[in-house]
């Protein structure tokens, strides 16, 4: 037996298990799996990933049937679930299929990379490698970019002259203002410096732009 000491994280925890139970060879292949705890574990699951090259591919577990999915690169894979084990239980499974190319899963999975990643890699089952399981990828067309500046420039041009320069005589009249070094008061007329409106001596900000006097 080999023990891992593992701390849970939220009383959750997962651990893989990367092993080959016998040498690179042609044939039928069979082992066992065990697992088995010093505590207690309220619900658990075993998660069997069938090898790429496998035929004929056999989980034996007297007590539960396995769910089978693949995942996006068409992997296949079995789940048990358990609703406990208890300390001290083993609880055991046997693996059992063909390999008829001698190959593992990761000669298969180098042959994919080699070759692309497309078409069925030497010796693997075309079913498994098929260039259908190979996830789709979004690809942006030019157009969409393009709009999107569109619009971007439609929006600054529409909104840009809202928020113009100050108009001339409003410049001139705010400029003759502070080179006399006068004070703007109730009859001096007082303009926003940001955008030109008139404002009250007392504003302390522009009611049209809200810039600050």
């Amino acid at each position: 037996e080999t023990w891992v000491s593992v701390i849970p994280h939220n009383n959750t925890f997962r651990f893989f298990a990367f092993y080959t139970p016998f040498p690179v060879g042609k044939g039928t292949k069979s082992f066992s799996f065990s697992v088995k705890s010093s505590v207690d574990f309220p619900h658990y699951h075993i998660l069997v990933q069938k090898p790429m090259m496998a035929e004929n591919f056999t989980l034996i577990e007297p007590d539960d049937e396995p769910d089978e999915f693949p995942d996006q690169h068409g992997i296949t894979f079995y789940r048990f679930h358990y609703d406990a084990l208890a300390a001290g239980q083993e609880q055991s499974l046997e693996v059992r299929y063909d390999n008829p190319t001698g190959q593992h899963t990761m000669d298969v999975l180098t042959s994919m990379m080699n070759s692309g990643g497309s078409g069925a890699a030497a010796g693997a089952n075309t079913s498994t490698l098929s260039a259908s399981t190979v996830p789709d990828r979004f690809r942006l067309a030019i157009w969409q970019p393009l709009a999107a500046l569109l619009v971007m420039a439609l929006i600054v041009g529409l909104t840009y002259p809202r928020f113009g320069s100050v108009p001339p005589k409003q410049v001139a009249s705010v400029n003759r203002n502070t080179a006399s070094g006068g004070k703007a008061t109730a009859r001096t007329p007082k303009f926003c410096s940001q955008c030109g409106s008139p404002v009250q001596p007392r504003d302390k900000f522009c009611s049209h732009c809200g810039h600050k006097l």
